[in-house]
């Protein structure tokens, strides 16, 4: 194995490794059943991410806001980051409905 190549270190984001956000990550994935609303697939807190509907650098004010995060699987996360970049053609897909509690209605699947 080679000698890693300086400067492509990766910067640690101060947000998630935050209280609140560990806080709030836990409730989105309890809210969803640890289930990716995208595609079904059934995980624990480690092969799932919650992902921000609205860019946290753009929307700051939205980034621990229950309606801005969903569950989704690495699969679904990585496709929607790069379809996410937004182009024309980018199709939103379905959002969770949510009820008052924070958790899904019984139809969010």
């Amino acid at each position: 194995m080679g000698k890693p190549i300086s400067g492509l270190k990766k910067r640690v984001d101060w947000f998630y490794t935050s209280p609140a956000w560990r806080e709030a990550r836990s409730f989105i994935l309890q809210r969803d059943h640890y289930t990716c609303v995208l595609c079904g697939f059934i995980g624990n807190s480690e092969s799932l991410q919650v992902d921000h509907i609205l860019a946290r650098k753009s929307n700051p004010e939205l980034s621990l806001h229950p309606l801005n995060l969903r569950t989704l699987c690495r699969s679904c996360h990585a496709r929607a980051e790069t379809s996410f970049s937004r182009g024309p053609g980018y199709k939103a897909k379905k959002r969770t409905n949510v009820g008052p509690d924070g958790f899904p209605s019984d139809d969010w699947r």
